[in-house]
């Protein structure tokens, strides 16, 4: 017997890939799509041949395991809603928009003892897989530093641009968040847990000269250290970075927890630059480094350019 899939949501374009990936396993058979938005629902339904369900509830009495592929700050509810039927439920990365989901959605998950897994396809990636043995076979020696780059040109399509990615209400962030988060799973699949955090960021021009306290990981404010100007470099850029480091920071257990906490603090930027008069952040930043320091002796750099 074919282990019976439901799709959540079309709106994210990647549930298209999904969807052809389970329509060709015949392990697995597609019993059926819902999405609030009944034109999305209504072309997943004809494109892929399968059943379309209006009520959610209806398609979760259909299904084995569902698939979730909404906005990000609509995680929660279609997996608390999975969660309570028992379905498995395989989730689009990030995993929530806001720490308190986040916590939530560990909850359902832990209490209903479902099985969850988060998209995180750089696991099973041949070459990261490579990675990984070569780190571990101590073929490389003892790893100091490592630099992650990774991002895509769809902000350059309308189509990405006046979607929900860029509505933090629905998306919890931006790049960051969105796709940052691959980066982070990444280097602690390699290495676990870090210890300290720390982001640089740098804008042209010049800022205010108070910067935001960052949020600890349980959602309390002041458990991240300050923000100071560190000096500028051209063209005119200013670059901030946190300096206290008395205090470690309070880090999550899942990637995405980490990556919604470092979102919330270039959120805490964005606000602060608006009550200065500052354009948004998504026309000032050049650049992003978050230096995750030390992970089992280990320096880590996420880019985002």
């Amino acid at each position: 017997m074919s282990l019976r899939i439901g799709m959540l949501s079309f709106a994210h374009y990647h549930a298209n890939f999904w969807s052809e990936a389970f329509a060709a396993d015949p392990r697995v058979s597609l019993a059926g799509v819902w999405d609030e938005d009944a034109s999305r629902r209504q072309t997943a339904a004809v494109c892929f041949a399968m059943r379309q369900f209006d009520d959610i509830d209806g398609l979760l009495a259909s299904v084995d395991a569902v698939a979730i592929c909404s906005e990000t700050a609509r995680h929660r509810s279609l997996i608390e809603a999975a969660a309570r039927r028992g379905r498995a439920v395989l989730c689009e990365k990030p995993l929530a928009a806001s720490m308190d989901d986040a916590v939530a959605i560990e909850t359902a998950v832990r209490d209903r003892g479902i099985r969850f897994m988060q998209s995180f396809p750089k696991r099973l990636d041949p070459a990261s897989i490579r990675i990984r043995d070569l780190i571990r076979s101590g073929e490389l020696g003892e790893i100091r530093l490592v630099r992650i780059r990774h991002g895509h040109s769809h902000a350059r399509e309308a189509a990405f641009t006046n979607g929900w990615w860029t509505r933090p209400e629905l998306s919890g962030g931006g790049t960051l968040i969105d796709e940052g988060v691959h980066a982070l799973d990444f280097l602690r699949w390699l290495f676990g847990n870090p210890q300290t955090v720390q982001a640089n960021i740098s804008f042209p021009g010049t800022l205010p000269s108070r910067m935001p306290r960052l949020p600890c990981c349980d959602g309390k404010m002041g458990c991240w250290p300050k923000w100071q100007r560190v000096g500028r470099s051209p063209p005119a850029t200013t670059r901030w970075k946190s300096t206290d480091r008395r205090r470690p920071c309070c880090l999550p257990e899942s990637t995405s927890r980490l990556a919604t906490c470092l979102a919330r603090a270039i959120s805490g930027l964005r606000e602060k630059m608006r009550l200065a008069g500052k354009p948004s952040t998504s026309s000032l930043v050049s650049s992003l480094e978050v230096s995750i320091t030390p992970w089992r002796r280990h320096s880590s750099t996420i880019c985002l350019m």
